[in-house]
């Protein structure tokens, strides 16, 4: 009924008795009517936006998938398709606008699983992709095509979860407001489901890529944490004398840091290398409790060998490092030349998964993930 209608039917009601008090009574309700009608119209916009929004994901990854996997590409083209004519729908016909999107989204939410899930999760995810450091080929892309993905998952999920709101039936009241008009359920439960993918696929510190190479016979990691801040100090020798050492300066709430290393070569008469190597085989037998980080203000001393036999002396634990680890480091150290800036390195975890074990050089997915055919790491 229109606004006109109203205003007539108010005063043909009214007569010429109490006209002013009819006429106030009408024009609220009318003002009650319009309001309604315009929050009911905003709440349909949103949800139009969401959908649209999700349509725009599914085409941007269409794009940057990768060519030859036709379904996927079948799948990703009648996902944007069923996303753009339920946005039509909603102003005509809402209820099959939202059966159309609720049908659409868990469509689309069903393809990721299986896309994301694969036999390689959690080894090889979405989210681990951002460890990737600049230099290597295809960083970018691969980056980009994880940031695509994000956003297609967190919108599959936006369009899921408000459809279905917009669904449930009218007498389910929540605080004078029926459920079906508010959006914060649907936004919270997009949130937690988003919150539990991350922390499931983040944990522990690796970089999405296989790497085999040559091990070094020891190395050393040296740790200071201040606060929210971490030293640290990498030393790694191996068999033919070539010394690399690492620095530094990260801290927590960092995704970037900043990365020093300095190189050398030591000749086979150095007395410093024979006191490496006596050192690897003095500790290869040795026993502690395995290297994790530290949790308050502490130093730390971590150690690998050859044989990825790994110690840790901390003064958390109250154990001091051995005398002639301290004096084989700090040789090693001297023995370096001046570290140069050698890139960033990249914690998607914001620094809390950056490990001990990430500093002794143990990143790549085949060094943390090694069990259940490598798809638990640790």
């Amino acid at each position: 009924m229109g606004i006109l209608q109203q205003l007539v039917r108010c005063t043909t009601r009214s007569g010429t008795m109490g006209l002013p008090k009819r006429v106030e009574f009408c024009a609220s309700a009318v003002s009650i009517y319009v309001c309604s009608r315009l929050a009911r119209m905003k709440q349909k916009i949103t949800i139009c936006i969401v959908y649209v929004c999700a349509a725009i994901a599914s085409l941007c990854l269409l794009k940057s998938f990768p060519a030859g996997y036709r379904s996927s590409e079948m799948a990703l083209i009648a996902i944007t398709c069923a996303l753009l004519l339920a946005s039509l729908l909603m102003f005509r016909w809402p209820g099959v606008g939202h059966w159309l999107g609720l049908i659409s989204g868990l469509g689309a939410s069903y393809w990721f699983y299986h896309i994301e899930f694969s036999y390689l999760f959690p080894a090889i995810n979405t989210w681990v992709v951002f460890n990737l450091p600049d230099g290597m080929p295809d960083s970018s892309r691969d980056i980009l095509i994880a940031k695509l993905k994000i956003a297609f998952a967190v919108t599959s999920l936006a369009v899921t979860a408000l459809s279905a709101t917009r669904l449930l039936p009218a007498h389910w009241i929540m605080r004078k407001r029926r459920v079906r008009d508010r959006f914060w359920p649907a936004l919270a439960v997009c949130l937690l489901a988003v919150l539990f993918w991350y922390a499931l696929s983040v944990h522990p510190y690796r970089i999405p890529w296989i790497v085999d190479a040559v091990s070094a016979k020891l190395t050393l990691l040296h740790v200071e944490k201040d606060g929210r801040q971490f030293h640290e100090t990498g030393i790694s020798v191996f068999g033919d004398g070539k010394v690399y050492l690492s620095h530094n300066d990260r801290r927590l709430f960092q995704y970037r840091f900043p990365v020093h290393i300095g190189s050398t070569v030591l000749s086979q008469d150095n007395i410093t290398r024979k006191a490496a190597f006596a050192l690897a085989e003095d500790l290869a037998n040795a026993n502690t409790a395995p290297p994790v980080p530290l949790h308050s203000n502490a130093e730390g001393w971590y150690v690998r060998t050859q044989h990825r036999h790994l110690l840790a002396f901390t003064t958390e634990d109250g154990i001091p490092p051995p005398l002639q680890l301290l004096n084989v480091f700090h040789a090693l150290e001297s023995a370096v030349p001046a570290t140069k800036p050698s890139g960033e390195e990249k914690d998607v975890c914001l620094g809390f998964c950056y490990d001990p074990l990430a500093g002794l050089g143990i990143v790549y997915v085949n060094d943390r993930c090694t069990e259940r055919n490598g798809t638990r790491c640790k």
